[in-house]
């Protein structure tokens, strides 16, 4: 299970990398990565590497779609 979830969030890196992508999903994402965030945070039985891994990626995807939030383009 915690590869899978480590390859959804590679996907979802690579999803957002692109621009157009990005700005037009960016208000549905926020909330699914900020979700999946939480969750593995609060995984304490099953913590592997790749968990904790997808972890950290989440938390750049959020970083990333939030920076600049304020910014009006």
């Amino acid at each position: 299970m915690s590869y899978l979830v480590y390859l959804v969030s590679e996907l979802l890196s690579v999803f957002i990398q692109q621009k157009e992508l990005k700005q037009h999903y960016k208000n549905r994402l926020v909330g699914y990565v900020l979700n999946g965030y939480l969750s593995l945070k609060k995984l304490l039985v099953q913590r592997t590497k790749l968990i904790d891994d997808t972890q950290d990626k989440l938390l750049e995807l959020l970083e990333e779609l939030t920076s600049g939030w304020w910014i009006v383009r």
